[in-house]
């Protein structure tokens, strides 16, 4: 069987790097990957924070943030997710929550971009990424944010 990456991204090379076999299996002969909890579950906490920053920018809302939506949009994620264990639905909330309060005060004119995209040419090959979100910090500033949701607050 002749194979020929498309793009590399930190996800393939990561799961590479774990497993060469796995990333066979995943990428090769593209078998479905076994849903697990912990992914599940970061994929919730992304797409509530994903849905209500693109709330922000759509509504040009600045002040306080909106931590009612953040955990409104957690909860209906979690509807759609298969998950069922109570434990694991608080903790998204609690983390949720900490997160809105660490992040109190927000500005849509700060928020550049949501889930962009950037494709880079290494070589005869493309990389290809998604940046969570990127802030103007200053006229000659930005911040990449990078959600990550290993059971501790995000960075």
């Amino acid at each position: 069987m002749s194979f020929l990456n498309e793009y590399l991204s930190y996800s393939r090379i990561k799961r590479f790097a774990q497993c060469p076999k796995s990333y066979e299996l995943h990428y090769i002969r593209k078998e479905p990957a076994k849903a697990n909890t912990a992914l599940l579950f970061g994929s919730l906490l992304h797409a509530a924070l994903e849905r209500v920053y693109r709330e922000i920018l759509a509504e040009k809302l600045s002040g306080r943030f909106p931590e009612d939506r953040l955990l409104a949009a957690y909860k209906d994620e979690w509807s759609r997710s298969g998950l069922s264990e109570f434990v694991v639905f608080q903790e998204g909330l609690t983390i949720l929550g900490n997160f809105a309060r660490q992040h109190a005060l927000i500005d849509h004119a700060s928020i550049l971009s949501v889930e962009q995209e950037f494709r880079l040419p290494v070589d005869r090959f493309e990389v290809l990424g998604y940046i969570d979100r990127v802030d103007k910090v200053d006229d000659e500033t930005v911040a990449i944010v990078d959600y990550k949701s290993n059971r501790a607050i995000f960075t």
